[in-house]
């Protein structure tokens, strides 16, 4: 996907630019923080409908890897920040662009291309766990379905939470297990 840098007049700051392409077609974009900054979202996706039907980052590129490794998993997270480091891990990974942005539809779209399995990876904070209490029964009623419950992974560490953006990666690998 292309990437650009962009710059935002109205808030005078700078950001990337990351368009959301399902099967070979751009359905909308997001914005993100080039650094965090305390009090505001880090990334700001386009308005839209898109976001509830199409919103899976990076679908191409997670679906693309899902095949190559001969496999019918993918990780289902919050962030976008998430799913690209759960790729780097060799993870197939998809953010569905904040917890408020999930609808079966999505689900759908994942089953039409192959995959039979989805790992819930929700943040280990409250609205992660809010959002996993959400979306499980919904998606175990349509697909194979494994919980990754980092809240408590959180607990053991004695950390206020944990997300798949910043776990330690023997935490993230013994979840990559999980995949078939």
């Amino acid at each position: 996907f292309e990437v650009k840098l962009a710059f935002h007049e109205k808030t005078e700051r700078f950001y990337m630019w990351f368009p959301v392409i399902v099967k070979d077609k751009q359905v909308g974009y997001f914005r993100a923080l080039m650094k965090p900054i305390d009090g505001l979202p880090s990334y700001f996706n386009k308005p839209g409908e898109w976001v509830k039907r199409k919103g899976l980052f990076p679908f191409d590129q997670a679906i693309l890897m899902m095949k190559r490794m001969k496999l019918k998993t993918v990780f289902l997270v919050e962030g976008q920040r998430d799913a690209l480091r759960l790729l780097r891990l060799g993870i197939p990974a998809v953010s569905i662009l904040g917890t408020q942005n999930w609808t079966n539809m999505k689900l759908t779209l994942l089953e039409t291309v192959g995959v039979e399995r989805i790992v819930l990876m929700m943040d280990g904070d409250k609205a992660g766990r809010k959002a996993t209490i959400k979306l499980a029964p919904q998606i175990r009623k349509m697909i194979d379905l494994k919980v990754a419950r980092l809240w408590k992974v959180a607990r053991k560490m004695k950390l206020k939470k944990i997300d798949p953006g910043d776990a330690p990666k023997k935490v993230l690998l013994k979840y990559k297990e999980w995949l078939i």
